[in-house]
């Protein structure tokens, strides 16, 4: 007669052959997933070191590490660790262009049976390298033969010494220029637009291009519009 093993003992059997399994296998375990920068300025790289240790008692193989963009940068140790010894991987962000939260990714992939892909993350706030008192200059609706002046104020915020040299406009109705805040050690400017009185009726659009010393944002660019003579619809 065939004895057939009650299903509670066959799943207990299962669970303790995939016990010993797990123990005979390497483990990575990182002392930290995530890295928060906090209030970085744009332009800054951003490096941090991810450490690991190989926990199993079979030798860990990290089989790829792949970033989630191509600003971001890593480096391996090393592909093999031994039981009990450690490993890094080194990840730098480069944040050029990229004011506002940032949320970067890395996939690592080895093969921990129970862990074949952990994920690492770097959050940070990006600061614009320039602060703007607002984006862009937006003249209003006006009739035709006025003249409309609006200013914004440029606060350089790198900590590296950074020069705004020339702005221009494309808008032949605006015509624009810059100036130094006194008493701000050259940290901050000011942008006097002017929409000409003999503007043309319709609605115009622009963009001011300043240029500046920077490497990060050699072309600061700010846009502008404005409406001469129609009334918008309500």
């Amino acid at each position: 007669m065939r004895r057939f093993l009650h299903p509670a003992c066959v799943i207990i059997l299962l669970a303790v052959s995939l016990f010993a399994q797990n123990m005979n296998a390497p483990s990575i375990s990182f002392d930290a997933q995530t890295k928060d920068f906090g209030k970085v300025l744009e332009g800054e790289k951003l490096k941090h070191v991810f450490r690991f240790v190989n926990k199993g008692t079979q030798t860990l193989q990290v089989q790829s590490v792949l970033a989630s963009c191509g600003c971001t940068s890593t480096l391996l140790s090393k592909k093999s660790i031994k039981a009990g010894q450690e490993g890094q991987i080194e990840v730098v962000v480069d944040t050029s262009g990229r004011a506002g939260a940032l949320n970067k990714t890395v996939t690592v992939t080895s093969n921990d049976p129970l862990h074949q892909q952990v994920v690492l993350t770097i959050t940070a706030q990006v600061e614009p390298e320039f602060a703007l008192s607002q984006p862009s200059v937006f003249f209003g609706s006006v009739p035709k033969g006025q003249e409309v002046i609006k200013e914004i104020t440029i606060t350089v915020q790198s900590p590296k010494p950074v020069s705004l040299l020339s702005v221009e406009s494309n808008d032949p109705e605006v015509t624009v220029r810059m100036e130094q805040v006194p008493n701000t050690d050259g940290r901050k400017y000011r942008l006097i637009a002017v929409q000409k009185a003999d503007a043309k009726e319709g609605y115009h659009y622009g963009t001011f291009a300043i240029k500046t010393t920077s490497e990060t944002t050699p072309v600061l660019r700010i846009p502008e519009r404005g409406n001469v003579g129609i009334q918008p619809k309500n």
